[in-house]
């Protein structure tokens, strides 16, 4: 199984903003996709926790087998299963390329770091899913500066068009509003 590769803004318009995913907005369409989107019912707790994966899996570009894989890694770790899953994912390589501004959307993030367009701590590195660590310097070769960013996160310092990760990562300084526990309890349901 592949990353997604299919229609972003029908995805937008199920899940809700989905920033990283693409620079369209969902303009003339305000409802669900589908012939029955009109029809709207309670959604059940399990639909609810689906949901918040199927938010993070979109978010980050990633596939359900690398999200289980993360969830277990998270599990293992000492601090709350929740915080660290998020950590795991905020400081892949093609995700903090993307939150300095180096690329417009994650997948033209994940396309520089695969084209070997990325190096950190000088090495060239090409593979997005690479877990950058705290005082990691991520350089980016471009013919044309960086387009700031519209936020910059504390854990991210940026300057000379040099990224360096300064400290941990918060949940309060994530730009994605999701809730962790029901992805921990999505995955504790179905056994990861």
């Amino acid at each position: 199984m592949s990353r997604y590769l299919g229609p972003r803004v029908r995805v937008i318009r199920r899940l809700g903003a989905l920033p990283a995913l693409t620079n369209k907005s969902p303009k003339k369409r305000t409802i669900a996709p589908g012939e029955h989107a009109h029809k709207t019912r309670k959604l059940s707790e399990f639909a609810v926790q689906l949901q918040e994966k199927q938010k993070l899996q979109y978010y980050y570009g990633i596939t359900n087998s690398q999200l289980a894989r993360y969830f277990r890694q998270a599990r293992r770790s000492k601090s709350s299963t929740g915080l660290a899953l998020l950590t795991m994912l905020e400081t892949r390589l093609d995700h903090l390329v993307y939150r300095a501004g180096f690329a417009p959307t994650l997948p033209a993030a994940r396309q520089l770091v695969n084209h070997g367009h990325v190096k950190v701590n000088g090495k060239k590195v090409t593979i997005a899913s690479w877990a950058c660590e705290v005082n990691h310097v991520i350089e980016v070769k471009s013919s044309s500066p960086p387009k700031p960013p519209e936020y910059l996160p504390p854990y991210l310092q940026l300057s000379n068009g040099t990224l360096t990760v300064t400290q941990p990562v918060q949940k309060e300084w994530l730009a994605f509003v999701v809730n962790e526990l029901l992805v921990v309890e999505y995955y504790t349901r179905v056994g990861a």
